[in-house]
């Protein structure tokens, strides 16, 4: 047995064959020459111990096995070899290590708190072993340095202190490297965290701590790293690009009130999240392979700027989240994109661009923020939930070639542009504010209530009610409250009458009108334009609600019918060349003057019913009451 006492300086090699050394004071050993040290046995005692080797120095024994070194006043063991310090047995020891040079520890280490915390300087090995530090403990101290884990998993810990790695993390192939026991742990990790250049893929991370945990540098990408998991943290950041070939980024449970955020870039075949209540930020895009469910039930932010790009291939269902923030570009591979239910509101934060190929978009649950919001798929993309009911939305846009289906009010504070065709799922009322105007580019279908109230020009480019009339037929199928003008560029079906707000703007038919007798009378209360036409009402049907309002005969003959001589009331003046025709086996009243401006080229009624001339009548042309 060696008993040392006091400082070792050898100009050469110090080997200490013995099988056990005490340390009985306070010593350093020091090497000069390229001199090595080398301890065969063990090492023990409460004191601390302080190597300054110029070559190699390696303990092969255990080191405070039986008396843990240090005597927990500064360092317990201090390194400032030039050479690598190898510990091939276990360490224990009162207080923290420090050092400059570089160190390998072959077998666990186990640090109480002391008075000074761990602080290597140099690179770090840590090979198969539990290395846990009750004080502060930080490994290497720049991205020169490195932390290698070696021939087997390794878990990290500092249970109440911090754990710092400023260094760049090497995890050689097959192994695991965990960051935290369940702990209060807290990670701060700025350099990168890579698998073995040229190694296979099957490096892996895992954070498992109560603390924060913050990654500044690059996760995988430059070399072949496999699956990040986040078994427990007091929130994590990710902050540079994290990629992970071919494995899982798996997000077990993190702090209800915390967040998981990544700001850099987030690349996997796979993420995963676990049914607990923690928050997730995308905040620096994302490209994940394989179908993704968000199923934590804290809120999800997707995007914080309108640049921002996440990119679910396989398709992205997230219904489970206390609520979306969405903003930039949310795409998919011809698959299905779910965001949002009934308990689950959506807010965008920037302009907004849900991409899914031919897949199915589904927005379930209401959409509010000041922001733009296109929809871009062939396949169907389903509006479940009200759309600016508490803040609207600038812009709506939708993309050609495909279908969307309206199942809830749409407000905008701006311009609505529907470049596919509409169905209605539901009673909808369209609002637009600011000047907004709405602009319906294909066919428009659906056996629901419709109701417009434009600040500007709405038009409707194709068929309205070609396929499926507009209209429950309680109620009138298309109530139309603008300020802006309306046009229906094509015919119109509803199934029940057509109400125009006294005060709206000008309404202009310009294909053949049909609407069924449903339970409610069509009442247009503003001016009219009636281009070449043939409208025929179901149940009654009044034009205008006082002589101020117009009824304007455009580009052809005109005919105004019903099919259940419910009666044609025309309080407002007509004008216009071209013929015009009343025709009703019910009761015919025209009120206004007729022909004051622009006569009329004919004016005909037909058979069997009676008619009531309240106002002046001018025909340039015959005049027929039949």
């Amino acid at each position: 047995t060696l008993a040392l006492g006091a400082n070792v300086t050898v100009a050469g090699n110090l080997d200490v064959n013995d099988p056990a050394a005490t340390l009985t004071s306070g010593v350093t050993l020091t090497t000069t020459g390229s001199g090595t040290i080398d301890f065969a046995g063990t090492v023990d005692g409460g004191q601390d111990l302080t190597v300054a080797s110029a070559g190699t120095t390696t303990f092969t024994g255990n080191v405070g096995g039986s008396t843990p070194l240090g005597d927990a006043t500064g360092a317990a063991v201090t390194i400032n070899s030039t050479g690598l310090t190898t510990f091939n047995g276990t360490l224990v020891a009162t207080s923290g290590i420090t050092g400059s040079g570089d160190v390998r520890f072959n077998e666990n280490v186990t640090l109480s708190a002391g008075d000074t915390a761990t602080t290597l300087n140099g690179s770090v090995t840590l090979d198969g072993l539990i290395f846990n530090s009750a004080g502060n403990a930080t490994l290497g101290d720049a991205a020169a340095d490195t932390l290698t884990i070696s021939t087997a998993a390794v878990t990290v810990k500092t249970p109440g202190a911090t754990l710092a790695i400023p260094s760049n993390v090497t995890i050689n192939d097959g192994l695991a490297l965990t960051l935290g026991d369940g702990g209060a742990t807290a990670i701060s990790a700025s350099g990168t965290i890579q698998g073995a250049a040229g190694g296979s893929v099957d490096s892996d991370l895992v954070v498992n701590t109560t603390g924060t945990a913050s990654f500044t540098g690059a996760i995988g990408g430059g070399n072949q790293f496999r699956n990040l998991t986040v078994t427990q943290s007091g929130g994590a950041t990710f902050g540079a690009a994290v990629t992970s070939t071919g494995g899982t980024v798996l997000l077990s449970d993190t702090d209800g009130t915390k967040v998981i955020e990544f700001d850099g870039l987030l690349t996997a075949p796979t993420l995963t999240t676990a049914a607990q209540d923690y928050a997730l930020n995308l905040d620096g895009g994302s490209t994940i392979t394989n179908a993704v469910t968000l199923t934590n039930t804290g809120a999800v932010r997707i995007g914080d700027a309108s640049g921002d790009t996440n990119t679910f291939t396989g398709g992205l269902t997230a219904t489970a989240p206390a609520s979306l923030s969405l903003a930039g570009t949310i795409a998919s591979t011809n698959q299905a994109i779910s965001l949002g239910d009934g308990d689950t509101a959506l807010t965008l934060t920037a302009d907004t661009d849900v991409s899914a190929g031919n897949g199915v978009i589904t927005l379930g649950g209401a959409v509010d923020g000041a922001h733009g919001l296109t929809l871009t798929t062939t396949g169907t993309a389903n509006v479940d939930g009200v759309i600016g009911g508490t803040t609207p939305i600038t812009s709506l846009t939708s993309n050609t070639g495909g279908t969307l289906d309206l199942g809830a009010n749409v407000s905008v504070a701006g311009n609505v542009d529907v470049n596919d065709d509409v169905t209605l799922a539901s009673a909808v009322t369209l609002t637009t504010t600011g000047g907004g105007t709405v602009d319906f580019a294909g066919t428009v279908n659906g056996a629901r209530n419709l109701t417009l109230a434009a600040a500007g020009a709405t038009v409707f480019n194709g068929t309205v009610g070609n396929s499926a009339a507009i209209g429950t037929g309680t109620g009138a199928g298309l109530t139309i409250n603008s300020t802006g003008t309306t046009s229906f560029e094509d015919t119109l079906q509803t199934a029940s009458g057509i109400t125009q707000a006294d005060g709206a703007g000008a309404v202009t038919f310009k294909g053949d009108v049909t609407t069924a007798a449903g339970d409610t009378a069509t009442t247009l209360n503003g001016n009219v334009v009636l281009d070449g036409l043939t409208f025929n009402a179901g149940g009654a049907s009044t034009f205008g609600s006082a002589g101020t309002d117009e009824v304007t005969l455009s580009t052809a003959a005109v005919i105004i019918s019903d099919t259940n001589n419910a009666g044609v009331t025309v309080n407002a003046k007509v004008d216009g060349a071209q013929a015009f025709t009343v025709n009703s086996g019910g009761a015919v009243a025209l009120n206004g003057v007729i022909g004051g401006t622009a006569a009329p080229t004919s004016l005909t009624t037909n058979t069997g019913g009676t008619l009531a001339l309240g106002a002046n009548v001018t025909v340039a042309g015959n005049l027929d009451v039949n």
